[in-house]
């Protein structure tokens, strides 16, 4: 049997009535899920159980565009609390068609715990766009001047070696576990 995950209104502004905040039902008894818009920022998620829960994360264009996100991790097996815990380890960008500047930058990035990593090629993400970069770098806590120093090795090197960087061990299980 398929779980569908559904959202519900549980936050609005009054004049005119616009919902800025949803509940989202169908997880396990325990565990829950939140879906809400923050200004400037899009639609965020927040995954939580009896004892803790996350931060909000991730940026969204719509609510919709969440409730698919949760479901599809949902649907990967992923029912488990998003966890504040962290993971050292080091992260690679990489500029993939860094020889045709007239498209968007294509990045694909790596990140290699420094204990527990298993042999072999490890998966890896891809995200289109200096801006998309900028905001993920922005989601796993690097500051702003950082984050310009970091686009402009990239831009320079075509590749960035970011040593002893802390990720959410949600984050590393959703984008980068094999």
């Amino acid at each position: 049997m398929t779980t569908i995950l559904t959202k519900h209104e549980s936050a609005w502004k009054r004049d005119p009535r616009q919902v800025f905040q949803y509940d989202v039902r169908g997880y396990p008894p325990g565990e829950g899920a939140g879906i809400a818009q923050f200004p400037h920022h899009g639609w965020s998620i927040m995954r939580w159980n009896e004892t803790e829960q996350t931060e909000w994360i991730e940026n969204f264009q719509t609510a919709d565009d969440a409730l698919a996100a949760l479901q599809a991790r949902f649907d990967q097996g992923d029912s488990a609390l998003i966890s504040r815990r962290t993971i050292e380890g080091s992260f690679d960008i990489v500029w993939m068609n860094f020889e045709r500047r007239d498209e968007p930058p294509v990045y694909a990035l790596h990140f290699m715990p420094y204990q527990g990593m298993k042999n072999g090629a490890q998966k890896r993400r891809e995200l289109t766009g200096q801006e998309a970069l900028k905001r993920y770098l922005e989601r796993l806590g690097f500051a702003l001047l950082r984050i310009y120093t970091i686009l402009q090795d990239v831009d320079r090197n075509y590749s960035a070696d970011l040593p002893n960087v802390m990720m959410n061990e949600y984050e590393f299980a959703v984008s980068y576990r094999n």
